[in-house]
């Protein structure tokens, strides 16, 4: 769920001269980003780089329940939703 401040932060941020982001908000910001960059950087790693560097990381935020960001926590229950790294990456 997006906070309601979002966007309005994102686009505080892109208004900038500088900044650097990864593209992973499409979904709720669409375009603000790309209308803002000047230049894009393409990461085309190998699935198995992908996956075990997703993996690694959702194993370690689920056993030490760290929390991420707004007080969310990462649970091994998580991996079963859809929409979590592990099921899309």
């Amino acid at each position: 769920m997006k906070r309601a401040d979002f966007e309005d932060e994102v686009a505080e941020i892109a208004a900038r001269e500088r900044w650097v982001t990864e593209d992973q908000y499409y979904r709720l910001l669409g375009d603000l980003l790309w209308r803002r960059a000047d230049t894009l950087v393409w990461l085309d790693l190998p699935h198995a780089t992908i996956m075990r560097q997703v993996v690694r990381r959702s194993v370690v935020r689920a056993a030490t329940r760290r929390e991420l960001w707004n007080g969310n926590r990462e649970t091994f229950r998580d991996w079963l939703d859809p929409d979590h790294p592990i099921r899309w990456a």
